[in-house]
């Protein structure tokens, strides 16, 4: 099923939606979406280790270039 977007634009959307992250009573997921004709994903999709709890969202972080 085409998301609204999808249908406005006529061009596909791709993601990329991280792991269930936060603590133990709220979770959630991080995500990316991109038309892949103007942007291309190159690599290090990654959420931060935050060994000491410092963070209230953990970063989710990604590298990509435009076409």
């Amino acid at each position: 099923m085409k998301s609204k977007k999808e249908e406005a634009s006529g061009e596909e959307l791709t993601s990329m939606a991280s792991h269930a992250l936060g603590r133990s009573t709220y979770r959630e997921h991080y995500e990316f979406l991109w038309r892949e004709s103007t942007i291309s994903y190159v690599s290090g999709a990654v959420v931060y280790f935050d060994g000491r709890d410092v963070f209230a969202r953990k970063p989710f972080s990604a590298k990509f270039v435009s076409d």
